[in-house]
């Protein structure tokens, strides 16, 4: 009796032992942090750590394990892998060391895949029989971003772009070579450059210092156009952009640097604004350029009760030069005729070729009055006379040139329009023009009414071949012996409101209008 009780009691304690042994067994799996499996020789689960069904996403009845896991080989998800294949063929042939292998699990389809490396090896007792599988799952999501961050940063630094990466304090510690061949700085000297430094050693910014520094520790980033300057003899212009890389407390890990040459685009910029306000055959500025100008001047003479002058040039028979030597000598004589005007005129005043052969300077004389404008005006337009009758020497060609032009000094009525002074300039250009060519003559008041009338006459002549208000008259031609010999044919215009307007009048005006 004392036998069978003492051989219970020793039961007990060896349940009691197993028992204590499991338990601190589960305890030691619970622990470990990574996933723990251990599988039965059939591939049950034998022991499940708490960690494994969170990495596999798996909290079901153990016994539909493998039934209701799904992995994958690859981070696109087409190509599955079957763990129980795996073990079944690792158990084949039992190696000393463990296997491993690479997978993708997926939650669902709203998370990305997560990355797990399965490490696998069974464990065989005495007659190397095996009696478990053991699989460990670790997480590998930290490592894929990290490795996918260096991927990213390292096609970064082989960019064409220049690009560098700094250390935590901001010192340039992988500087690509296309960094290194913008700024002429080699690895070893930027190493010990911050940003900071290398700023202030080779940037003009648009903008303080203090502001870049300001957004990237509030906003984490930067970009703005700047000037690089590699040595005193060189300046090209840039984008930087300027990226701040923090861990998940808003530690600063990194900064990340991107130098884009953008010269072509600014010097194309440069180029379209150029054609904007000046002329592209000679140099000088153009019509939108010359109005700005004169928009302001009129404005500063109004408010200072000064005065200036606009000339208004026209080469004389230009039309002759381009007929009879071709468009490449007329183009010459223009570029010559540009850089005679630069030569003799102020940096202040401003020259403009309009179109053709015509030209306007605008003076910035600031005269107390009028008068004192018109007689600098008129001693300006004489050296300008002189300084382009000279002869042009071109294609082996010498060429006589004269200009006509005309002046109209300013303000007049405190109300003219930049469009209206140099259409008064223009009438008075064309009125040197009827006088002779190769003349000065200034706009007066007179002269306006005389051109108004003169549009006045064009608009009637061109209907008073329809209201039939010609009329022809003939006059007897008579010889020395008073016989007829001839007649003389003369047409009239009798105007309903102006009476009988002669030939001399109208006839100018038809000819200029090829109306005969």
């Amino acid at each position: 009796m004392q036998d069978s009780e003492q051989n219970i009691s020793n039961s007990d304690n060896n349940l009691s032992y197993l028992m204590q042994e499991r338990h601190l067994k589960d305890d030691i799996i619970e622990s470990i942090h990574d996933g723990v499996i251990v599988f039965n020789p059939d591939f049950s689960v034998q022991v499940i750590n708490q960690q494994a069904r969170s990495l596999l996403d798996f909290f079901n009845d153990p016994d539909h394990f493998f039934d209701d896991l799904t992995l994958f080989k690859n981070k696109k998800a087409t190509l599955t892998f079957k763990l129980k294949d795996w073990l079944q063929q690792i158990c084949r042939r039992v190696a000393k060391h463990p296997k491993e292998f690479f997978v993708w699990q997926r939650v669902d389809f709203n998370h990305p895949l997560k990355p797990l490396l399965l490490s696998a090896k069974p464990i065989v007792d005495e007659n190397n029989q095996i009696t478990s599988i053991l699989l460990m799952i670790y997480d590998r999501r930290l490592q894929a971003d990290s490795d996918e961050k260096n991927r990213i940063l390292n096609a970064a630094l082989n960019s064409f772009d220049g690009q560098f990466i700094t250390n935590d304090k901001g010192y340039i510690t992988r500087p690509n070579m296309a960094f290194s061949a913008y700024t002429g700085l080699m690895r070893e000297e930027l190493s010990s450059m911050s940003i900071l430094a290398w700023m202030q050693k080779q940037l003009t910014l648009k903008t303080s210092e203090e502001q870049v520094l300001r957004a990237l520790l509030e906003d984490g980033r930067w970009s703005g156009e700047v000037e690089v300057h590699p040595n005193a003899d060189t300046t090209f212009y840039a984008v930087l952009s300027l990226s701040m890389i923090t861990d998940n407390h808003r530690n600063i890990e990194c900064y990340v640097g991107t130098l884009q040459d953008i010269t072509d685009i600014k010097q194309a910029q440069a180029e379209v604004e150029y054609l904007a306000f000046y002329d592209e055959l000679t140099g000088l500025a153009n019509r939108r350029l010359l109005l700005e100008h004169l928009e302001h001047t009129l404005l500063h003479h109004m408010r200072h009760r000064t005065y200036s002058a606009l000339m208004f040039l026209d080469l004389d028979r230009f039309k002759n030069t381009n007929d009879t030597f071709g468009h490449t000598a007329g183009d010459e004589l223009l570029k010559t005729t540009a850089y005679r005007l630069k030569e003799h005129l102020r940096a202040e005043d401003t020259i403009a070729r309009l179109g053709g052969d015509e030209f306007v300077i605008l003076t910035h004389m600031d005269a107390p009055s009028l008068e004192l404008a018109t007689q600098h005006a008129l001693t300006l337009s004489n050296k300008v006379m002189d300084a382009l009758c000279e002869d042009y020497f071109i294609m082996d060609q010498t060429l006589k040139n004269s200009v006509s032009i005309g002046v109209c000094c300013f303000p007049l009525h405190q109300h003219e329009t930049p469009e209206e002074l140099i259409g008064f300039a223009d009438m008075a250009m064309y009125e040197s023009k009827k006088l002779g060519r190769n003349r000065v003559h200034f706009y007066d008041q007179t002269l306006s009414e005389s051109i108004q009338n003169r549009h006045a006459l064009e608009r009637s002549l061109n209907n008073a071949v329809v209201e039939e208000e010609f009329e022809l008259f003939f006059q007897p031609q008579f010889n020395l012996n008073e016989e007829l010999v001839s007649a003389e044919a003369l047409v009239r215009w009798k105007h309903p409101t102006l009476g009988l307007i002669s030939p001399s009048e109208f006839i100018p005006i038809a000819e200029d209008g090829r109306q005969i």
